[in-house]
């Protein structure tokens, strides 16, 4: 074992980084729909009512609420994670092969 390194598919590495983070961005839409669950069945239980939550489903809505928040958080973190993942990958990536795409998509933009 030496100290070199090689890609063996350098044309389809970057397209595998970019469906990580298409990953991530559907992670992140799911996170914020979890934050959201304790509003929407908020305002579901207010239908049954006059416009308060009706005491019988005060605890099911909190439960609603805590759930979605706890899935939030953890949506959240393994979003993170997958970032970070992605980015290393991206760095490690021009790195290696001593391509930066980023800095050659912008002097194309020029």
């Amino acid at each position: 074992m030496g100290d070199n390194i090689s890609i063996n598919d350098k044309s389809t590495f970057l397209a595998k980084t970019q469906k990580i983070r298409t990953a991530i961005e559907a992670l992140q839409t799911a996170a914020s729909a979890a934050g959201a669950l304790k509003t929407t069945a908020t305002a579901e239980a207010k239908k049954f009512t006059t416009g308060d939550v009706a005491p019988v489903y005060e605890s099911a809505v909190a439960g609603i609420g805590t759930v979605g928040d706890k899935v939030k958080t953890a949506v959240t973190a393994i979003a993170t994670g997958a970032t970070n993942c992605a980015d290393t990958a991206d760095y490690k990536f021009t790195g290696i092969t001593g391509v930066d795409t980023d800095g050659a998509e912008r002097i194309r933009g020029l």
